[in-house]
């Protein structure tokens, strides 16, 4: 092997190494924040676009360290008037169901709402059903969030609230003939600038304004029938025939800013969707249905 080889490969695993040391840190602090912090983490206040609202969802494993995420928007610059987590109405319907820590911070602002598990969708579907008129930030459940991840995209939102404004996403494809490309080259062409055609990605945050999505949005049974395990594409379909502009936000750095805290699940979507294929057979499934081209 070349002498450059190895020293790029030293480099790589080097990097690699301070990134987990760094990840470690940011994860411990976030740990002795909960244990101490008396910050109330939502507010009162009234927003003149409407009530803002955070929504997740969680389940399995991810449950156990999920009170760091909820400690990260706990501790936001601007604050929201709503967190809400939505759980599985049959599997958490006990008290000693739900981990002592998101009940902890239930004090402080989180809100536990029990509902019907409708998979990833209930991350956002249950408060554009609960919430119609209010400004809505959908989060994951497995990142710490930076401090200013609420502020940036609200300052954003209020310069032109008719759009939907994101961290991190891709860009929709076409075949000449018009039927979408393959999703992975969506992931390599990257999301850009304003667009309709960009394709929001979910794990690090988007800000939807009210009513900017198909009145099919919270169909259950049409999403879960085709597009069971791909709710970043629905949720696109349907801003996407409303006319519904995406809008990008540049975020230097971005991997030392949004923390995964790398919680193993092996049903994940991305292994269902990316890996296995199953985005693209869903995004034909969405895309036929509505007859989409370009």
């Amino acid at each position: 092997m070349p002498i450059f080889q190895k020293i790029k490969n030293l480099y790589g695993k080097l990097s690699n190494i301070d990134n987990k040391i760094y990840n470690g840190v940011v994860r411990q602090n976030y740990h002795n924040l909960y244990l101490t912090s008396q910050e109330i983490g939502t507010t009162d206040e009234s927003y003149p676009e409407g009530q803002l609202i955070i929504s997740l969802t969680s389940y399995g494993n991810k449950l156990q360290l999920l009170y760091l995420t909820i400690e990260s928007l706990l501790h936001q610059t601007i604050k929201p008037n709503k967190i809400i987590l939505w759980l599985d109405q049959t599997a958490y319907n006990t008290y000693e169901s739900i981990p002592i820590a998101l009940h902890r911070q239930e004090a402080r602002g989180l809100e536990i709402r029990l509902c019907e598990d409708i998979k990833s969708y209930t991350k956002l579907v249950p408060a554009l059903i609960n919430f119609p008129n209010a400004v809505i930030i959908s989060v994951d459940d497995d990142i710490i969030y930076p401090i200013d991840f609420v502020e940036r995209l609200y300052r954003a939102y209020k310069k032109d609230s008719s759009k939907i404004y994101f961290y991190r996403g891709h860009y929709i494809l076409f075949n000449e003939d018009g039927s979408p490309r393959p999703y992975l080259e969506w992931v390599v062409r990257g999301a850009k600038g304003c667009d309709i055609y960009n394709f929001p990605t979910g794990v690090s945050g988007i800000i939807y304004p009210p009513h900017c999505y198909h009145e099919d949005m919270t169909n259950k049974n049409l999403f879960l029938k085709l597009c069971p395990h791909a709710d970043d594409v629905w949720f696109k379909v349907m801003t996407m025939l409303k006319g519904t502009l995406c809008e990008h936000i540049p975020t230097p750095h971005f991997d030392s800013l949004f923390i995964p805290l790398d919680i193993d699940e092996t049903s994940s979507l991305q292994n269902i969707n990316v890996i296995n294929g199953g985005n693209d057979r869903q995004i034909k499934a969405v895309f036929d249905y509505y007859h989409i081209k370009k």
